[in-house]
């Protein structure tokens, strides 16, 4: 009876890391999925990051180049992290970060 409890227990976490692992690959299509929206509607490069907690998406990270975005407004870049992570997300984040980065070269 023990060695049946011990199978079913394997199993079970078998399955439940199965899904694990699913979930992760879908997660990163839906990565790749906005990049490619916000480089063919506005050109610019991306990188996005999630983060999810007991199988909730909690937030969603959208990293910008400075340089791309410079004459953009605030608003804008929040109108469009909300438009692209709508888009391909199906349940919405708690946050969504809106993050610059630039270099220390001037050129």
């Amino acid at each position: 009876m023990k060695r049946y409890a011990l199978l079913l227990s394997v199993l079970f976490l078998i399955l439940t890391g199965c899904d694990a692992i699913q979930d992760f690959q879908q997660m990163g299509e839906k990565q790749s999925r906005v990049q490619a929206y916000i480089k063919d509607k506005y050109g610019w490069q991306a990188e996005i990051g999630w983060n999810i907690h007991n199988a909730e998406l909690t937030q969603v990270t959208l990293v910008l180049s400075a340089d791309e975005v410079a004459n953009e407004r605030v608003e804008t870049l929040q109108a469009i992290a909300k438009e692209a992570v709508g888009e391909v997300f199906v349940s919405t984040p708690k946050a969504i970060y809106v993050t610059l980065v630039t270099t220390m070269d001037d050129d």
